[in-house]
């Protein structure tokens, strides 16, 4: 079954790969990360890039989302999740979409901001922060990222006004706990899947308590 189905897939299928000839004329898959910068070039057409979706109404303002990685930015954009969810968010009208990484040279010990790209907004300024965690060593990062961009980093010390923080990737779908105290929710699977459904749930509650929103 599964060897079947691994014969359909072509690169064309695959969420961040494109394809490129070898010397014996097979193709073989790049990753993103060999490709530009999508945040520098938004509007970029790509093949693999998905229609434009309306997730919110019309007249509806702009929502501030900020997607948030616990590495450095070079591990952030070879990160294919990270990647996937940076696309979707993308092609969401009503959605201004910016990032946020530790910084190349980030100590605990020196005095250093985190701002979202390309605007330079600090995170408590956003609508929605959402968080990609792929890898375990990454996770002790988490706090230190949300107390350097001006926010609390305990969930239970936002007050009204603060974004909501979301977690997701392959750490919080298998095992969410650890980072209970940091996040207000966690979004348990698959991006591509869950992320569209998120935005217009949140936006049903927008402008609601913080307790109603998680509520």
């Amino acid at each position: 079954m599964i060897s079947s189905w691994l014969a359909t897939i072509s690169p064309e299928t695959i969420p961040g790969c494109r394809a490129r000839k070898t010397d014996g004329g097979r193709r073989a898959l790049r990753p993103w990360a060999a490709t530009k910068d999508p945040f520098r070039n938004p509007t970029q057409p790509s093949r693999i890039a998905p229609m434009p979706r309306d997730v919110f109404p019309i007249d509806a303002p702009p929502a501030r989302i900020a997607i948030g990685y616990p590495n450095r930015r070079a591990v952030a954009l070879g990160n294919l999740g990270f990647r996937t969810v940076a696309q979707i968010l993308g092609a969401c009208r009503g959605v201004r979409r910016e990032r946020f990484t530790l910084p190349d040279r980030a100590s605990p010990r020196e005095a250093w901001e985190v701002c979202s790209e390309p605007s330079g907004a600090r995170l408590s300024s956003m609508d929605l922060v959402l968080l990609s965690v792929c890898f375990e060593g990454d996770a002790p990062h988490l706090p230190l990222l949300l107390l350097r961009g001006g926010l609390p980093p305990r969930a239970g010390e936002r007050r009204a006004g603060h974004p909501l923080v979301i977690a997701g990737g392959a750490v919080v779908m298998m095992n969410p706990e650890p980072l209970s105290d940091f996040c207000d929710l966690f979004l348990v699977g698959e991006a591509e899947a869950l992320l569209e459904p998120l935005l217009r749930a949140w936006h049903g509650v927008r402008g609601a308590s913080r307790a109603e929103q998680i509520g």
